[in-house]
């Protein structure tokens, strides 16, 4: 038996006002929201495999990076590298679990590796200016393609949709 919205108490389904409080009484099954699906792709596809690809593949770049600046003593370089390096491991976490959280730090660990490909050739024009052109090309073409990353990040509709 159904409840009388105005005072509480039950009642037969059947009737129009409430035998108690004398209410009028609409039986009518409100409609019910429907929480709004995402337009737009979902899921871990797309062009988000790609970055996740990148990211794998940057592990031992900048693992490699790491080891080699520490040997020559050099410790913002090592550092930025080294942070990277776990950063980005616990990135790629984030990912296969579907955190929330995942954009977000993956914005932060790209300007961290920007901040590195950055740093890399300005120490090398104080270090050694002659052999600044191949580090200073490659040091612009992984920014452009980090600058990329963090593009897609910021507007895909997939990544908003999947995380």
């Amino acid at each position: 038996m159904p409840r009388c919205p105005q005072c509480g108490k039950l009642m037969d389904s059947s009737e129009t006002r409430c035998p108690f409080c004398r209410e009028p009484v609409s039986w009518e099954k409100k409609p019910v929201k429907k929480e709004l699906e995402p337009t737009g792709p979902v899921g871990r596809g797309g062009w988000l495999i790609a970055v996740v690809i990148y990211l794998l593949l940057s592990i031992p770049f900048m693992g490699i990076q790491f080891l080699g600046y520490l040997s020559i003593g050099n410790r913002l370089i090592s550092g930025l590298c080294g942070l990277y390096v776990l950063y980005t491991v616990m990135l790629i976490i984030l990912y296969f679990t579907r955190h929330r959280l995942f954009r977000n730090i993956a914005l932060f660990v790209q300007a961290l590796h920007l901040a590195a490909i950055v740093a890399i050739p300005v120490d090398g024009l104080v270090r050694e200016p002659a052999s600044l052109g191949d580090t200073l090309t490659l040091g612009i073409l992984l920014a452009l393609m980090i600058v990329g990353v963090m593009v897609y990040l910021i507007k895909s509709k997939r990544v908003k949709n999947t995380f």
